[in-house]
């Protein structure tokens, strides 16, 4: 694990570090890069995330991800999915979360 992915973990909020961890469990579950709305609630609530992090907190947490080019938006209106940027990914991985 690098310090690198460590230093930038722990700038994190703990609502940021939680669905940053749903997204990184949710894509190693189901394979590939990406995910849309619709599939990370469904996984949110198989995982009764919402005893630890509400899903409005986790939309809010996803598109600022995006803004932040961690997430990279693809499509439009009820299409859009998001991707993991290469940058996320190899933190995800250096954590060991992928």
């Amino acid at each position: 694990m690098s310090s690198q992915a460590l230093m930038w973990i722990a700038t994190l909020s703990e609502k940021q570090r939680l669905t940053l961890r749903l997204i990184a469990d949710f894509l190693r579950e189901n394979g590939g890069r990406c995910f849309n709305y619709r599939r990370l609630r469904a996984f949110w609530d198989r995982r009764r995330m919402w005893r630890s992090l509400e899903w409005h907190t986790a939309e809010r947490v996803v598109r600022l991800f995006a803004e932040d080019g961690l997430l990279e938006r693809r499509g439009r209106g009820r299409r859009v999915e998001f991707c993991l940027s290469d940058r996320l990914e190899k933190m995800l991985g250096e954590l060991g979360w992928l």
